[in-house]
């Protein structure tokens, strides 16, 4: 069985607040000084306190095609839905329109995500009658199938980008599978799919280094290949997760999110995962053209439970390249101390021990 991740679920709020600045500036500011038993309440708190702002600036709405039976025509005329009409002796024309309606696909997938928080055990009642508060003003808002949210229809715009952060918690919360904490645990269960949490640890690291450290330029970058040849098609794209610039250096992140940060064998040893190693590797290597050591590279994994943590630093043929663990189940203040080390490491030279 796979080592489970310690995540304090205060600090999946500070690490979705990060990712989604609309969190720390808007509605859900003040849940920064709360605390949760639950990570549903927590995600209640934030899908009651944003519903509760959008509905007070107005929902966002489109427009949506719409099929009626109207005694004067509207739109287009539907021929079919006409004729039936007419068959059943009802004086009635079949139309085609399009009309705003609250009835987005947004709104609906907020609105089934609050209805099944207003239903889990583990939601304070405060949060569940907030939630069923905002459940009656979305009276005109039909729900979905939790199991079947079409994300790949799902378009963020200018019109109704304010639904980003709520749409990360829905996203977490149907696709994460969240399994109920252990007892008395501050912490978050394991996902049966580790891909979602994944993606918000590598969106709160590079917006952690642009929010906090406005002197580097931090940035997910492609690193080309420091070819001799003509650049080849089938050479796969290098894509870094954070990339850091100051004063002429470079350090490259590449965030891990895994049940298990290190590799074991039979004999009870302990080992980076060749594959990351490579990978940072590659990427260092490839990104330090003039070969003068000014690029470094960090494997940053989230702590899991495991005893034997990655820890290590290497200087590979004049570039400094370390694995180190940033452990969320610690306050978040000691979360940020590591965080700010890792950005300070640019303010002189790459040496060894530069990142602890």
């Amino acid at each position: 069985m796979s080592a489970r991740h310690g995540v304090r679920i205060k600090n999946v709020y500070h690490m979705l607040s990060y990712a989604y600045a609309a969190l720390r500036q808007g509605d859900c500011k003040q849940l920064a000084d709360e605390d949760f038993g639950h990570i549903h309440d927590l995600f209640a708190a934030i899908l009651a306190r944003g519903l509760a702002g959008q509905i007070r600036r107005g929902l966002y709405r489109e427009y949506l095609e719409q099929r009626a039976a109207l005694p004067t025509l509207r739109g287009k005329l539907d021929m079919p839905a006409t004729m039936a009409e007419r068959c059943a002796c009802r004086p009635r024309l079949g139309c085609e329109f399009d009309e705003l309606t609250a009835n987005a696909l947004v709104n609906r997938i907020c609105k089934t995500a609050a209805l099944l928080l207003a239903r889990h055990g583990q939601v304070s009642k405060d949060n569940r009658d907030a939630l069923r508060r905002i459940l009656d003003c979305l009276s005109c808002v039909e729900p979905l199938a939790a199991g079947g949210i079409p994300w790949r229809h799902l378009r963020l715009h200018r019109g109704n980008a304010a639904y980003s952060a709520l749409l990360a918690v829905c996203r977490l919360l149907f696709d994460g599978r969240l399994l109920s904490t252990e007892s008395g645990a501050r912490r978050m269960a394991e996902f049966l799919d580790d891909q979602q949490m994944c993606r918000l640890y590598e969106k709160f690291l590079l917006a952690y280094f642009r929010e906090e450290h406005a002197g580097l330029a931090a940035a997910s970058e492609r690193v080309d290949w420091n070819l001799d040849s003509a650049p080849d098609a089938a050479l796969p794209a290098m894509v870094t997760d954070v990339t850091l610039h100051k004063a002429g250096r470079t350090l490259i992140i590449d965030a891990k999110y895994y049940g298990r940060s290190m590799a074991s064998n039979l004999y009870g040893g302990h080992k980076l995962h060749s594959a990351n190693l490579y990978q940072i590797y590659a990427y260092v290597k490839n990104r330090d053209r003039d070969k003068n050591g000014t690029v470094a590279g960090l494997l940053l994994y989230a702590g899991t439970d495991e005893t034997v943590r990655p820890d290590s630093e290497y200087i590979m043929d004049g570039n400094v390249i370390s694995a180190r663990t940033l452990d969320l189940n610690r306050e978040f203040t000691e979360i940020r101390s590591q965080l700010d080390g890792i950005a300070h490491s640019l303010d002189s030279p790459f040496v060894s021990n530069r990142f602890s």
